[in-house]
């Protein structure tokens, strides 16, 4: 059995930067366990596997695994997915609707860009133990930026947001293995992504070793609910239209520059969908052999 594949580098406008994918674009052949072992194999953050959708307002269905496991929803496997469709001529009015474990997610494309709609961001629970964050993290407490909290916010994904005191901060921050250990022994840790704000410009990291992925160089699902934690903890206002309005740069410590466009309403008591978007390079074309 041949398995089709696609490899294209996601939020970047060339070869070799933004986050590498996978993308499987005739998945129904393959089985889970099949699905699983090629994302362990490939070893991307995530690879992604297109398949016929079952709810019909959708045009497709997506099933996303990092190496470690499956995940209802994701961002650069969505913006990449579609961009791969596409360059197939399997989306012919430049806009698709895909079906995954979240609902339905619909991405457009622009000219060279690709924009998804998140489901809204909702928050979640405050950490109030900073000195673990720190230790998690590599980093003397005074590195993080304590006049905002540290939180979790979700749009489809869950993610703890940290805010850091400097840009030298967020380049040596790193993951400390025993301290992730006692952390995942006391309470459920989401991945951790980690932001130093400049103006518009926010410089990025995210950390999700207890999913497969030490290093994310371009994370779509996470920039959505990093406008409405922005918004809500008072670092950054609306515009005149009523969006919070951000460009994420991510991977630059990886090697592999990432830029995520990224936008939110806040519609006078929650966040609306945010819109996350990007250019996307392909790379190669293949088969596996099963």
């Amino acid at each position: 059995m041949e398995a089709e594949f696609y490899y294209t580098d996601v939020f970047t406008d060339r070869t070799f930067g933004g986050n590498p994918l996978a993308v499987f674009p005739e998945g129904s052949g393959l089985d889970t366990a099949q699905m699983q072992s090629l994302a362990r194999e490939i070893g991307f953050s995530e690879t992604v596997f297109v398949l016929p959708a079952a709810n019909r307002d959708c045009q497709y269905r997506l099933r996303i695994f990092t190496p470690n496991t499956e995940l209802p929803f994701a961002g650069h496997p969505t913006v990449g997915a579609a961009f791969v469709l596409k360059h197939r001529g399997m989306i012919p009015q430049n806009r698709v609707r895909f079906e995954e474990g979240v609902g339905p997610i619909d991405v457009v494309a622009e000219g060279e860009a690709y924009t998804m709609r998140q489901p809204p961001p909702r928050p979640g629970p405050i950490w109030e133990r900073t000195d673990l964050i720190a230790r998690l993290l590599s980093l003397p407490e005074e590195d993080l930026d304590h006049r905002w909290d540290c939180q979790v916010w979700g749009s489809g994904l869950d993610f703890l947001y940290v805010t850091l005191a400097s840009r030298r901060a967020l380049s040596e921050a790193k993951i400390d293995t025993t301290v992730l250990r006692e952390a995942l022994a006391q309470v459920p840790l989401p991945p951790l992504y980690l932001i130093y704000p400049e103006g518009g410009l926010v410089h990025a990291r995210m950390f999700a070793p207890q999913l497969g992925v030490l290093e994310d160089p371009a994370t779509g699902s996470a920039a959505g609910p990093l406008c409405a934690y922005l918004g809500a903890s008072g670092q950054r206002d609306l515009d005149d239209t009523g969006w919070l309005r951000i460009v994420v740069r991510q991977g630059e410590d990886m090697g592999r520059p990432s830029t995520i466009e990224a936008a939110a309403p806040y519609e006078g008591h929650s966040w609306g969908r945010p819109e996350v978007g990007g250019q996307c390079s392909l790379v190669a074309h293949g088969h596996f052999f099963l």
